[in-house]
């Protein structure tokens, strides 16, 4: 009877880890219809940030690949402009860079050096290290990455409770559903070959505002991060908050 029983009790235990372990990797079952109307709500929810976050009025400190920590004086206002200054211990500036209407500066102080141009991907790239349009660096700081349509999306559940992916055409967003909204986590810009451009993290959400504390971003070679001290959202910012004066005879930088 041992020899018999052996090999019995060996396959009901193979079976029911395989039971136990479907039934815990695949994490919440969905419908395809089920699955269709809640990518409607994902979508209409990323959507629903843009809406909700105007302008950012803030302090950081600010980390890049190769560079020490710096701390950071920001203004942000959609749709194109912002402002950062790179402040030393004792509060003067070491770095300012701009973007007021298209128009995008950056000043260096220290080296009584300045780059003046229309603001694109290349110069953004250049000049501060994350190549991005200032329509997208000011989306991404207010924690609204850019939103394709909603047919371009396909939804699919993770293995974590809560968290899903939206896959489309130009992008891939992972988020977290918090209370009743869909908030990002991760935001991929793809290639055509699917491949991806760079990434940025969302992190430390705030439970009151739904803000994320703590931005990383991954671009080819480099890394940045961004980690909020204090955040003021939809604050007044007029126009002559991005203005910024040139230094009296520093040397203008141009591109090659």
């Amino acid at each position: 009877m041992k020899s018999l029983k052996e090999p019995f009790l060996t396959v009901v235990k193979i079976i029911l880890v395989f039971v136990l372990f479907s039934s815990c990797a695949t994490g919440p079952k969905y419908s395809q219809i089920s699955l269709s109307s809640l990518k409607g709500q994902v979508v209409r929810s990323l959507q629903d940030r843009e809406k909700i976050g105007k302008s950012l009025r803030g302090s950081a400190s600010f980390r890049w690949s190769g560079q020490k920590q710096a701390e950071i004086l920001l203004l942000v206002k959609r749709p194109l402009d912002f402002r950062f200054d790179v402040v030393s211990d004792f509060g003067y500036y070491l770095q300012q860079a701009v973007s007021l209407s298209g128009l995008f500066t950056v000043i260096w102080y220290e080296e009584n050096r300045y780059f003046r141009g229309v603001g694109t991907s290349e110069q953004v790239g250049r000049y501060l290290s994350i190549k991005l349009t200032p329509r997208e660096v000011v989306s991404f700081l207010l924690g609204s990455p850019p939103i394709e349509e909603e047919e371009n999306y396909e939804l699919f559940p993770l293995r974590k409770r809560d968290y899903f992916i939206l896959r489309g055409e130009r992008s891939e967003i992972t988020v977290r559903k918090m209370g009743t909204e869909y908030l990002p986590v991760k935001y991929r810009a793809l290639d055509i070959g699917g491949e991806a451009l760079y990434s940025i993290e969302y992190d430390d959400y705030s439970e009151d505002s739904l803000f994320p504390y703590r931005i990383r971003g991954r671009f080819r070679g480099k890394r940045i991060e961004i980690a909020f001290e204090e955040v003021e959202l939809n604050p007044s910012l007029p126009r002559d908050l991005f203005e910024i004066e040139i230094p009296e005879g520093a040397d203008r930088i141009y591109d090659d």
